[in-house]
């Protein structure tokens, strides 16, 4: 569980350790009253203030001009992690579970082979065993329709929503599915969309991951008239990924079976956004069980919390928020530029996420207590500048 404690305040040497850890992306400041933090440390300094190169991401300590895009190199004494606290989250943060959403290829040809029994027994495994941990939901490609342009047909809204202990009900509906339709993968995709299909998965308080079992290729394209020779291309799969991208979903795929078509798969994959850049090829149910539970096992370490009350609920400007891992600072990293620190997931500053680094550290290294605190002034403020 993630929890608070009172601290010392991290050190500008500890700060700078983290720092060596995730390279030279950021300097350490060393305006400091202390005479003993290192050549190493100025040289840093001096070097990113000198380089002046606009692809360089800069961490200038406390900033104090939200905008000016200079490493000002005005920390207040003490070092840049020496900051004044004017409030403090007072209740533990909340993680945010991971949303995974299962669309299932139903066509015809998964009745081969028992595909369609081998994937169900599949989606059982990873669904019981993760689900306490893993907000699930399911939908499926086509929808129970019958007649030749109706095997492409897609709902209004999606079969199951993403929620916690949610097993059971996925369970009890693909036990009333059966494999009878086309292949519409890309209006599957496309339906994530429109945040009213799915609300909960699409309203981006979440870590959300779109996971696709598909045996073949698509037969539908983007109008939805059946054509097993002309269905969506490579390119109309690249748009729709890049908009569930847009929209904070990140696309996994995975080919079951021998007919999955590779460069269709690959398509989506590439851009999708997550740790697997090619789709996986599942031969049979039990590398498909293998498949999912790897990808629960990646992405069940949600890096999004939702943020507590403050001692002091009146006049807070979160604009000042500082956020510590075990009390050694990470920078804000503003829409995760630089892929390091932290930034807020939602308009209404509600929801932390952690940018890539950070959240590498979070996997791998147990971090104990995440400590949120509001700084005095923008000046006590750390965070990187682009």
């Amino acid at each position: 569980m993630t929890t608070f404690i009172t601290s010392k305040k991290p050190s500008l040497l500890a700060l700078c350790l983290l720092v060596g850890l995730w390279g030279s992306a950021w300097g350490c400041s060393n305006d400091s009253k202390s005479n003993d933090t290192g050549d190493d440390v100025q040289d840093t300094a001096n070097n990113n203030g000198a380089n002046n190169n606009p692809n360089d991401t800069l961490y200038d300590g406390p900033k104090n001009n939200a905008n000016n895009g200079t490493n000002s190199n005005n920390s207040k004494p003490g070092g840049p992690t020496d900051f004044e606290v004017c409030g403090e989250v007072s209740s533990n943060l909340t993680q945010v579970a991971t949303r995974v959403m299962i669309l299932l290829d139903r066509s015809r040809s998964m009745q081969t082979a028992n595909k369609w029994d081998q994937a169900l027994a599949a989606i059982e495994d990873m669904v019981t065993e993760f689900d306490a941990q893993i907000a699930f939901g399911l939908d499926v490609f086509a929808a129970d329709s019958s007649g030749r342009n109706a095997l492409c047909v897609m709902g209004d809204e999606v079969l199951i929503d993403v929620d916690l202990d949610n097993a059971d009900t996925i369970l009890t509906r693909l036990d009333r599915i059966r494999p009878e339709s086309a292949t519409p993968l890309y209006l599957g995709m496309n339906n994530f969309t429109d945040t009213r299909y799915a609300p909960v998965f699409l309203n981006r308080a979440g870590s959300s991951y779109l996971v696709i079992i598909s045996d073949g290729m698509d037969t539908c394209g983007t109008d939805g008239v059946f054509d097993v020779n002309q269905g969506a291309t490579n390119a109309n799969f690249a748009d729709v990924t890049n908009a569930l991208k847009d929209r904070d979903v990140k696309s996994i795929v995975i080919g079951f079976g021998d007919e999955a078509d590779p460069d269709q798969l690959n398509a989506i994959a590439e851009l999708g956004g997550s740790q697997f850049t090619e789709f996986i090829n599942a031969a049979d149910g039990a590398q498909l069980s293998s498949a999912l539970r790897q990808i629960a096992e990646t992405v069940v370490v949600s890096c999004q919390f939702e943020v507590g009350t403050f001692d002091d609920e009146d006049g807070v400007d979160l604009s000042l928020a500082n956020v510590t891992f075990d009390g050694l600072p990470i920078p804000r990293d503003d829409k995760c530029a630089a892929k390091i620190g932290w930034t807020w997931a939602n308009d209404e500053r509600t929801v932390i996420q952690f940018c890539e680094a950070a959240c590498t550290q979070l996997e791998s290294e147990g971090v104990e207590n995440i400590r949120v605190q509001l700084a005095c002034s923008a000046d006590d403020v750390i965070m990187i500048i682009n």
